[in-house]
């Protein structure tokens, strides 16, 4: 029976390398772990139960994710991320017309015949409201006349003007989407009695009739405010007599 070689003559034969795995084979084996007695593995993490519906906070509904319960996001594309499109199809924006163009022509002619049907309306009120004999309605039918006469002419006017200012433009526009100028002869026929009674009082001459009419109005003004403040002082008496009573009472 031979001997085991020892680590020297291992060297010499083989060299260090050799003896180093000697080394690893002749050591000792480890001594084996002491076993756990009394504790057991942990168990795997269950999975929760799912929340109750919640229509503010879920109301998809809730998903199980990452270990808890997580709102439910709606199904499709997220909001504010749009999908992408490819080249759609590119339509010119039409160009604003030009002076000389047909449209513009067009427009021109809408807006002057608005301010022609203007004028023929104001003429017409002015021809047939009701005003006193007097010399302010001769010269009022007269204005009317001239009104109506020349309404194409004021028409035209406007036209050329609308382009350039755009006040006049804005009137016009707003003055042919509606119904023209059939709005003046409501108005000024409310109006009229009005105006006409006061161009009557500031054009008379003042005579004894107007002086005691102008008198009979200061003085019925004047008992207007002495009735006014008559009832101020009685409730302010009222009110100081209730204070005064409810001191004495303590009631304040």
């Amino acid at each position: 029976m031979t001997r085991p070689l020892t680590a020297a003559e291992v060297d010499e034969l083989v060299g260090a390398d050799a003896a180093e795995l000697l080394d690893e084979a002749t050591a000792p084996a480890p001594a084996p772990a002491p076993k756990l007695t009394g504790t057991k593995a942990p168990a795997p993490r269950r999975k929760p139960p799912e929340p109750a519906p919640d229509p503010v906070k879920a109301p998809h509904g809730w998903v199980y994710r990452e270990g808890q319960w997580r709102p439910r996001k709606p199904a499709g594309r997220p909001a504010g991320k749009p999908a992408a499109k490819g080249p759609g199809r590119v339509t010119a924006t039409p160009a604003a017309p030009a002076a000389g163009s047909q449209a513009a022509k067009a427009s021109a002619a809408t807006l002057g015949r608005a301010a022609a049907e203007l004028a023929e309306g104001i003429g017409f009120v002015m021809a047939a409201a009701p005003m006193p004999a007097s010399t302010l309605r001769v010269r009022v039918r007269l204005q009317a006349s001239i009104l109506t006469e020349h309404a194409g002419a004021i028409g035209q006017a406007a036209a050329v003007a609308a382009p350039h200012v755009p006040m006049v433009e804005r009137f016009l526009s707003k003055l042919a989407a509606g119904s023209g100028g059939m709005w003046i002869l409501p108005f000024t026929l409310a109006l009229g009695p009005v105006l006409i009674a006061s161009a009557e009082a500031w054009r008379a001459p003042v005579d004894d009739t107007m002086i005691e009419a102008a008198e009979q109005i200061e003085q019925s003004a004047l008992n207007q405010i002495k009735v006014m403040f008559k009832a101020m002082a009685e409730a302010s008496a009222t009110a100081a007599a209730e204070a005064n009573i409810a001191h004495d009472l303590g009631l304040d």
